[in-house]
């Protein structure tokens, strides 16, 4: 498709915001490559952040969106005080099971 891009070895380090008429909009992200060095993303049309149960909070948590007590514990700025942010997860847990059997079961002839 040439409407997406893939980049390898790099993760988004936070979510650049913008306020306007006292609305917070997310208008791209701050990403990290692998040689360490950031760069911004500009969105043409929307942030989605799909980090899964771990990595969205925290990138979340240090673009300024979360809980104030705990962003100012970590001396973030806080731009939108959200305290759900990261509470409440649920990792689901998968058990893969196969088994093998060797003995010979009668066929139901």
């Amino acid at each position: 498709r040439d409407n997406i891009v893939i980049l390898t070895e790099t993760y988004v380090d936070k979510v650049v915001l913008k306020e306007t008429k006292g609305q917070v909009v997310a208008t791209g992200v701050r990403a990290v490559s692998a040689d360490g060095v950031p760069f911004d993303l500009t969105a043409t049309k929307e942030v989605i952040i799909s980090g899964g149960d771990y990595c969205s909070p925290n990138i979340l948590q240090r673009s300024g969106i979360g809980a104030k007590d705990e962003l100012a514990t970590l001396r973030i700025p806080v731009v939108v005080d959200l305290p759900g942010v990261g509470k409440n997860l649920m990792d689901y847990l998968i058990v893969y099971r196969s088994s093998l059997c060797f003995s010979r079961f009668p066929s139901p002839a």
